[in-house]
């Protein structure tokens, strides 16, 4: 829902297409995928939701970053 609303707002105000947009909604929706997975390994709550916080701030700052270095002029391959 959360999600859902951000795209929405980014639509209506003109913001949702820019230079490696599509990393930032990558990293969304496997952030999504991954957690739905997890939810359903069976470990106390309190490590899930430490073990779902740490990796999917990890995975988003990971692949965002990922993107950047990729589709930015500044470093070359």
């Amino acid at each position: 829902m959360i999600y859902f609303k951000y795209i929405l707002y980014n639509l209506n105000h003109g913001i949702f297409l820019y230079e490696g947009v599509i990393w930032q909604y990558i990293s969304y929706i496997l952030v999504i995928l991954i957690s739905s997975k997890l939810r359903k390994i069976n470990i106390k709550y309190t490590a899930k939701v430490i073990l779902l916080i740490i990796s999917m701030c990890l995975l988003f700052f990971i692949i965002s970053n990922f993107g950047v270095w990729v589709s930015s002029d500044m470093y070359t391959l």
